[in-house]
């Protein structure tokens, strides 16, 4: 087959090519104020509304306000009635007291045993020794009172060397029976594998 041979109908002169209209026309979609102002806008009137003192607004409120209600008047018997209440209740209220034992807090006790101790005579003031005026620290010179202080810092001193010492012994005891203790409890509580080469990883 050719070229020749294959027929298509072709138009001999073709259309030209031609846009499709748009949907919206240019003027319909936007909206255009208008160049003069409607008569209506114009006859328009602002009318000035005048102010009302707040006294006349709210007097009218409390005109309206409802009326309280008065209390009814309490009746002699009901006055009685409640005079034999109150007396009932105090003499219940005395009977109560009379009958609850008296129970002090710890506090009240701790100071009314201070209080006692102190009020109660201890001998004779006039008995009791006075210090020596001629104590062997007031005949001590400075470098006595120096000497004296080196000695009571170095004691203290050697002192907490020697609680230290024995702290650091009693912990490296402990670390050690601690070991002893993890290494017997692995060797006793240990897995058993059914896997033969699991004993290669641990």
């Amino acid at each position: 087959m050719n070229d020749a041979d294959i027929s298509v109908d072709m138009p001999e002169n073709p259309e030209p090519n031609v846009q499709p209209e748009d949907p919206l026309p240019v003027n319909e979609g936007v909206d255009e104020m208008p160049d003069e102002v409607e008569e209506e806008d114009a006859k328009m009137e602002m009318k000035i509304k005048e102010i009302v003192p707040d006294n006349e607004v709210f007097n009218d409120a409390m005109e309206q306000a409802p009326p309280k209600r008065k209390k009814r008047p309490i009746s002699d018997k009901q006055r009685e009635h409640l005079a034999k209440i109150r007396v009932k209740a105090l003499e219940a209220k005395k009977a109560k007291k009379a009958n609850k034992p008296q129970v002090k807090s710890a506090k009240k006790v701790y100071e009314q045993q201070i209080e006692e101790e102190y009020d109660e005579p201890q001998g004779n003031i006039l008995n009791m020794p006075t210090p020596d005026k001629d104590s062997s620290l007031v005949h001590l010179t400075q470098e006595q009172l120096r000497q004296l202080q080196f000695e009571a810092i170095y004691g203290y001193d050697t002192m907490r060397k020697e609680r230290k010492a024995d702290k650091r012994k009693k912990q490296a005891q402990e670390q050690h029976e601690q070991q002893t203790y993890q290494a017997v409890h692995r060797a006793v509580n240990r897995q058993v594998d059914d896997d033969g080469w699991g004993v290669c990883f641990q």
